[in-house]
């Protein structure tokens, strides 16, 4: 699947989802340690998000996708790693 297939699945432009990051990131680096754990709780992990986006993104595809839109991202912080 594509970027842009990506992006349409998501509903979001490419800069929409790069100040969407942006804006995620900013505001998990505010929590401590307690509020990211209670943040982390209610995020699906990876697995997960790909599956809902297409049965054809991988976890590692939907990774690789967010580090590409946002490099400087927590990815665990969109999408909780399983365990």
């Amino acid at each position: 699947m594509t970027d842009g297939e990506i992006l349409e699945r998501m509903g979001l432009s490419d800069e929409e989802l790069r100040e969407f990051l942006r804006k995620i990131n900013i505001f998990y680096n505010t929590l401590n340690n307690k509020e990211r754990l209670a943040f982390l709780k209610g995020l699906k992990s990876v697995r997960e998000a790909a599956d809902q986006l297409d049965e054809d993104v991988t976890p590692e595809r939907l990774e690789e996708f967010i580090r590409n839109h946002e490099p400087e991202i927590i990815v665990f912080a969109i999408c909780k790693r399983n365990p």
